[in-house]
Formats: C-alpha cells, structure tokens, sequence
C-alpha cells in the first residue's frame, strides 16, 4: 500500500508540473484540468489546491476557488502564496476584515513581495486604517522603488495621513522622483512657436466616467474658445460612460488611451503637436501615467485637479491652485510654479449653469483659467490576483 501511495504521489507531481506548462502557455482549461487530475491523485498537493483556486477566480467563479485555497491552506498552513490568493479574492468579495488578516499572514511568511504589501495596504486603507496603511504601502515602495504604482500609492496614503507636516510630506514627493529611474530621453520638440496659430491643449485622464472630475472638467471643455485653442483628450477611462461620451462631444479630439503603453501614449501626445498638456490626476492615479509624465511629451506640463499636493516631478512645470489651496506661505512647497487663481469657488451646479455655452460671456477665458479647485479621489479598486495570475510555484505574475 506504501508503494501504491508513493506512485500515485509521483503522478500527482506529474500533472501539477503539466499544468504549470500549461499556465505558461496560455492554456487555462488544459491548466486547470492538470490541476484537478493532480488533486485526485493528491487531495493535499496545496500548490495545486492553490493555482485552481487562481483559475477559477479568474474565471469569476469565486465560491469554487474559495473552496479550494481554503483545503490547500488546510493542507499547507505556511503557504504564504495561497494566503495572498485567498486576500486578494476577499478583497474582491468585499469582506475587507478577512481580506487583512490573510494578506498579514502571507507578508509575515514572504515579506520580500513588494506586490503583497501593497495589497495589504490597499485593504487597510479601505477599513479607515490610514496609518497602518501608510506603512504598508510604504514598504512596498521600498522594496520597489522603480514602479511607479507603489510609489504613488505611498504618496497618495501620505498625501492624507495625520501627524505628517506639509513640508515631510513635499521631500517624500521630491525624494520618490528621484529615486525614480531616469525616464528615456527624447527628441526635442517640434511645435511650432507661431503666435498665430492655435494653442493645442491636451487633458490626460486617467477616468473620465468620474463625476467629480467631470463637474470640475466639464464647463472647461464647454468654454473653450475653438477660434483660439484645439483642445485635446486622453481618456484612460475603460469602458467609457455617458459622462465621458459627454465630454468626448465637447471635445475637438478625443483618443481612447487605456490600451496604450506610456510609449506609444508619449508618441501620440507628440505627433497630436500639443503644446500644453494638463495632467488631472497626479499620483492619485496609481501611477499609471507618472512614467509619461517624466517623458515630457508635451513643452509645457501643468498639474490641474485630482491630486492635493505637488507631484514632486522636475518635469512639471505649473501647478493651478487658488490662495485657499495654495496658501502664498506654502508656495515653496511645490516642484511646480504655482499658477494662482484670481478667486476660490466651487464647482457647483449653480457655477455650471453659468458655463454654458448659451449663457457664457462674449469674451472667453483659456481653457486652464476656468477650474480652480481640487478633488481628493476615493480608491474603488485594488490589486487583485486574478488579474493576470499568480503561480503557487514561482510567485511571479502572469505565470
């Protein structure tokens, strides 16, 4: 009988092996087929228990793959990866409390995954936990200081967190940017300085379906003046809503960008011919677009909306804020040059009555002389494992 175990052990390693090459081919049925033939052999393979849990979450059959990192975490305790894969998919069931405690377990037992403790950090900033969430994120920046998305979730936390001081959290911004590596250079640019023309003025956004952003973002685009400027959209936002279709009408050109790397974003903004484009999320973006910002595809770079406090990037040039926002005393607390509005106001309805097109003034202002305030964005999503899959055998992504 010990001999009829050990064999059917061995195959067990035999098809979890399989389904591995079939992970790294692509093949997600063959995979999980592999995985369940190496569970019959061996009810406690936990790696395999582990990656059918990942397959099946991320075919959204989320009550199943529960069912399976909760056998293979029975069978393997210490399995930090399993513990991961079980958070993420509490995160994702909304049960932030389990979610925690899983993602604690798995950093105790893998510290060294930057990924894991920017979950964790993620989660506990969604419990109302800013300052354990703070360090969280913290480390994973620190264990990964080249990807922009940890960073900038530290900066966002940082950017809120109590007992930090304007000026601690301005050098955390300068610091991150340089430790950044150095972004490619590029070729100088092309546009041509004719006073007469049209100044072309791009808006980059990471989610125009927002509506904050589209309260404050709106009477702009409906008060440009087209006889002056070309304005310009880059929509990040995936897939767009009736509030950006709206926008998109209001809009002279509007690319659909979520799909497009910070090269071939940088090469659009570049062949688009803008002269001015207007950032409208910062760092509160997670990142996404940090990268191309430090490309500078455009000669003139301003931080508008979406992020409290400067982006710490030498490649910004301006910032807009109002006296309320940007107090004359904090002025030196910016990377950018401040740009300061004449008065504060809100972007209330009543204010965006008075922007439409048929009730505006003869005389129109530019388009960055219109919106003055800033939002501090809420985080609705969080990293998940079932995005692009994660490997009880390597830890790595995308295996």
């Amino acid at each position: 009988m010990g001999a009829l175990v050990r064999i059917s052990v061995s195959d067990a390693a035999h098809w979890f092996e399989l389904g591995i090459g079939h992970l790294d081919q692509g093949q997600a049925d063959q995979a999980e087929g592999a995985f369940r033939k190496a569970l019959a052999l061996d009810p406690g393979h936990a790696k395999a228990g582990v990656n059918l849990g990942m397959l099946l979450h991320r075919a959204a059959r989320v009550e199943e793959a529960e069912r399976f990192y909760r056998e293979a975490l029975r069978a393997e305790p210490g399995l930090a990866q399993g513990w991961f894969n079980m958070g993420t998919l509490q995160l994702d069931r909304g049960r932030l409390g389990s979610a925690a405690d899983c993602l604690q377990r798995a950093v105790a037992l893998d510290p060294g995954q930057a990924l894991w403790h920017s979950a964790l950090g993620w989660t506990l900033r969604q419990s109302g936990e800013a300052e354990a969430a703070l360090a969280s994120l913290r480390r994973a920046s620190e264990l990964d200081p080249n990807t922009p998305t940890f960073a900038s979730d530290m900066l966002s936390a940082l950017s809120i967190a109590s007992g930090e001081s304007a000026e601690a959290i301005f050098e955390e911004h300068r610091a991150c940017a340089r430790r950044r590596a150095a972004a490619a250079s590029r070729e100088p640019h092309s546009n041509e300085p004719d006073p007469g023309r049209k100044l072309r003025i791009g808006y980059l956004a990471p989610d125009f379906n927002d509506p904050s952003l589209g309260c404050l973002i709106e009477p702009v685009l409906e008060g440009s003046t087209r006889d002056s400027f070309e304005v310009l959209c880059y929509s990040d936002a995936e897939p767009e809503s009736a509030d950006a279709w709206r926008m998109r009408d209001l809009a002279g050109i509007w690319h659909a960008t979520a799909r497009m790397s910070d090269d071939q974003l940088a090469a659009r903004i570049e062949e688009d011919g803008v002269d001015i484009l207007v950032d409208l999320a910062g760092h509160a973006a997670r990142g996404k677009r940090i990268a191309l910002l430090e490309m500078k595809p455009a000669p003139i770079q301003v931080s508008l909306l979406g992020y409290p406090c400067s982006t710490g990037l030498a490649s910004m040039d301006y910032r807009i804020l109002d006296s309320v926002l940007c107090p004359p005393a904090a002025e030196h607390l910016n990377t950018e040059r401040v740009l300061r509005m004449p008065a504060a106001a809100g972007a209330s309805s009543r204010r965006r009555r008075r922007l439409r097109p048929d009730r505006a003034p003869q005389k129109r202002v530019a388009p960055l002389r219109l919106v003055h305030s800033a939002t501090c964005r809420t985080f609705r999503a969080a990293p998940s494992a079932c995005g692009r899959g994660y490997c009880a055998r390597c830890l790595n992504p995308g295996c």
